[in-house]
């Protein structure tokens, strides 16, 4: 029997890495009944992880350390050492750069790598640099959750191929086609929504391409009556995307802002919409698409990074930054029955082929490789 400890501060902050946590805890709570888990989180997370039973090799030890900060490097640090864990693992690559025990860390993108928020000099920016890089490098095993992010890690942290694993994610069953008119109607009136539309679901940064998103639809406007759903709130740090949003919405009203959009209305909205627009420029695994087929929605995305290995050949496709092209596979889209209709029941088979527990068994046999290391 060994002792894991599984860093899972993130757990309760509502992105992609919580759901990969939730949905990891989950599967290896099933799968291993012989190791003894302590799993970190926040106190916010508790009510929560109480709201569950769990089973007896499982704990919990809450600590109140902000990510990226200097109780991460001290009090975490302390925690580690005195409990002498077999193994710990951290599902992100911010960790105490001085802890010399077993470990196994998660590097989902190299995002801030390629578009940093900071200009290069920032220390900031160097900090992140670093921590990555340590990260990659001292780790004894490094996970990714696509293979495209496994090759930006061996190629611009220059990691051994053989440290590196790629356990793929998937999709919780929450996301399911719905079919409540009664719902729609309620959510039609919430968001303003009179008209068949287009969905984003994504931050309010550039590589997101959300400038091209709104260029694009302007000009499929003028052959559609159609309306597009924005997610996300505005990001002050990138006041350009912020703009060419506004520009948009001053040449119509149908380009709708509602800021932060729940889960359980995004779900519905998925069913709902003509298309998921994804126009990233770079996705470490690319769960927005896979989360709009698995509840019934048409993918339209640019063809990049990771976005291959999520969408396979469920979605259509367009240049990465072609505004023009992207209007042209709306166009195609919505004026093809036939074509929704096979994209959407190609999303729906698509989705099964990737499994949260085929993750967690990978998961599960690089623990076990590093503990007999």
């Amino acid at each position: 029997m060994a002792r894991i400890c599984i860093d899972a501060r993130f757990y309760s902050t509502g992105t992609g890495v919580a759901r990969y946590i939730k949905a990891l805890l989950h599967q290896l709570q099933r799968l291993d009944t012989e190791n003894e888990y302590t799993v970190i989180l926040k106190p916010e997370s508790m009510v929560e992880w109480n709201s569950q039973p769990h089973p007896k090799n499982w704990r919990v030890k809450t600590l109140d350390i902000v990510h990226y900060s200097v109780y991460e490097q001290t009090k975490l640090l302390s925690y580690l050492n005195k409990e002498k864990f077999d193994l710990v693992y951290f599902t992100m690559f911010n960790h105490p750069i001085f802890y010399r025990g077993k470990r196994v860390i998660m590097i989902f993108d190299l995002i801030m790598h390629f578009y940093p928020p900071r200009p290069l000099w920032h220390p900031r920016t160097w900090a992140y640099r670093y921590m990555m890089w340590h990260a990659a490098h001292w780790a004894h095993r490094v996970l990714n959750d696509s293979q495209s992010a496994k090759d930006d890690v061996i190629k611009h942290l220059h990691v051994p191929a053989k440290k590196c694993t790629v356990t793929l994610l998937a999709v919780e069953d929450k996301f399911q086609p719905e079919h409540n008119v009664k719902r729609f109607d309620e959510l039609k009136s919430k968001f303003g929504l009179t008209k068949p539309f287009l969905f984003y679901v994504n931050a309010w940064r550039p590589h997101k391409g959300l400038p091209e998103l709104v260029e694009a639809f302007l000009e499929v406007k003028k052959n559609h009556d159609i309306q597009l759903l924005i997610s996300g709130k505005p990001n002050p740090s990138f006041p350009e995307v912020i703009e060419s949003v506004t520009h948009g919405q001053a040449q119509t009203s149908d380009i709708i802002t509602p800021g932060f959009i729940s889960d359980e209305d995004v779900i519905s909205l998925y069913s709902m919409a003509e298309a998921y627009i994804n126009p990233s420029h770079y996705e470490g695994f690319g769960l927005g698409p896979l989360e709009a087929m698995a509840s019934g929605c048409p993918v339209i995305s640019a063809k990049n990074s990771s976005i291959p290995e999520a969408v396979g050949d469920a979605g259509l496709y367009y240049k990465t930054g072609d505004s023009h092209d992207l209007a042209k596979k709306i166009d195609t889209l919505l004026a093809d029955k036939k074509l929704k209709e096979e994209l959407r029941d190609k999303g729906l088979a698509h989705v099964k082929t990737f499994s949260f527990e085929k993750m967690a068994q990978q998961t599960l046999m690089v623990f076990d490789e590093v503990l007999k290391s």
